[in-house]
């Protein structure tokens, strides 16, 4: 039997240290755990440890939306209640700073450049921190529903949408809207970026992928309609020829050329609510409070983590071997 077992306490088959432990034998502690990589461990009082799990607690409400700073901060929103968004230090797990001024769900959130975030709200603004500092910049009006998803597209401007039908170009330097898009666009439209000039959108209700050339706000392709059974919750960028989506069922992967379905992964659950890419993978969550692995060349469901103790709003990568996830709390999880 492993010394580990003999001398500490466990919760949850996660192994509690503390700093009352002699350094020599913390040595040897830390030896095992990446050896036999037998526990997940939580070092206590503040000693350095590479194997460490943090739970980032503060929000009062679910947290609706995550967004990576840095290697060392990120940002979090939270739903109606809560309707603030918070500043954390990944080292510590403190929260340093709160934004406040929406008066909504934060429904979306985006590093513009080293010292800016933009924010995204169900009282139908856009907001432009300095998260540094705390102080808004700017706040951008012209959306008149909810929903309001944001892409970058470059060093300047960035992307949004929502359920009222438009897609807005602006820029983020001064708060201006440099364009509008109306047409043939749909309710509660997602938004994601494929390149400087092109960006890619899941329409909810119409349940259609849609191309655009942002700089004539052309639609330059439309998915094949017909595969697309349910409303499209999520779309991932996989590289220059793959896109993935997901409905409330399944993963669907497409070629961008063509807006061919190359194949669906069955999720088996009733609603995903965040797919990301990790390496050559996809990750999705849900209803069923697990996290799924797939191959998304093949299809197959490589890994299903434990169940979390609450439904999960969202994924977001963090490193190679680790990712963010929010619900009621954030949790830094190893994959």
């Amino acid at each position: 039997m492993s010394l580990l077992l003999s001398f500490f306490r466990f919760k949850n088959q996660t192994l509690i240290l503390t700093n009352t432990i002699c350094p020599e034998l913390l040595s040897e502690i830390l030896k095992e755990i990446r050896c036999k990589k037998l526990f997940k461990c939580i070092l206590k009082e503040e000693l350095p440890c590479l194997f460490e799990e943090k739970v980032l607690t503060g929000h009062i409400d679910i947290i609706s939306c995550i967004a990576l700073l840095d290697k060392t901060h990120l940002a979090s929103g939270s739903e109606y209640i809560d309707k603030s968004i918070k500043i954390w230090k990944l080292s510590s797990g403190d929260c340093i700073k709160s934004l406040y001024g929406h008066t909504h769900t934060i429904t979306s959130l985006m590093k513009l450049n080293k010292n800016q975030l933009a924010s995204g709200c169900d009282d139908y603004s856009i907001k432009v921190w300095n998260f540094q500092t705390g102080i808004c910049l700017f706040t951008l009006k012209g959306h008149k529903q909810i929903g309001i998803m944001l892409a970058k597209l470059n060093d300047t401007q960035f992307v949004s949408s929502c359920s009222d039908k438009t897609i807005k170009i602006w820029d983020f330097t001064n708060g201006y809207c440099i364009k509008t898009l109306t047409d043939n666009i749909s309710e509660f439209t997602i938004i994601i970026r494929l390149n400087k000039t092109r960006i890619a959108t899941g329409n909810f209700l119409e349940r259609t992928i849609q191309i655009w050339d942002i700089t004539n706000g052309i639609c330059l392709k439309t998915f094949d309609k017909s595969i697309e059974e349910d409303k499209i919750r999520n779309l991932v960028r996989i590289n220059n020829k793959l896109l993935a989506s997901s409905s409330y069922t399944s993963i669907k992967i497409w070629d961008l050329s063509t807006g061919k379905c190359l194949k669906t992964i069955d999720d088996n659950t009733y609603y995903i609510s965040s797919l990301i890419k990790l390496s050559k993978k996809l990750l999705s969550t849900g209803s069923h409070k697990t996290i799924k692995l797939f191959d998304f060349l093949t299809g197959t469901c490589l890994k299903t983590f434990s169940e979390h103790k609450i439904y999960i709003t969202c994924l977001v990568k963090l490193n190679k071997a680790q990712i963010l996830i929010g619900s009621n709390d954030i949790q830094i999880w190893d994959i």
